[in-house]
């Protein structure tokens, strides 16, 4: 699998406090979905990830999320400013 699409943005703040770059965002009928190059380094955080057998710092944390939720947020936006309903 050349990528790895994920709406989990719990997984994907994780991912960005390990200096992992998301390649795009994709919206399908309402649900954003983060999408990341296929790699080792990815698969093993996703994996610890997983297991629960990784630490992060707390806040650091919380703000990488919601980092990303303001992303989506703007990415949300149609053309003609009014906002698009969207999920989680």
């Amino acid at each position: 699998m050349k990528y790895i699409k994920t709406r989990d943005l719990y997984l994907v703040g994780f991912l960005g406090l390990h200096n992992i770059p998301y390649e795009d965002i994709q919206e399908q009928n309402g649900i954003y979905f983060f999408i990341f190059q296929n790699c080792q380094s990815l698969q093993t955080l996703i994996d610890k990830y997983m297991k629960g057998k990784s630490q992060v710092e707390p806040v650091a944390y919380i703000e990488k999320i919601k980092h990303y939720r303001r992303i989506i947020k703007n990415e949300s936006y149609n053309e003609n400013g009014k906002h698009k309903s969207f999920l989680w």
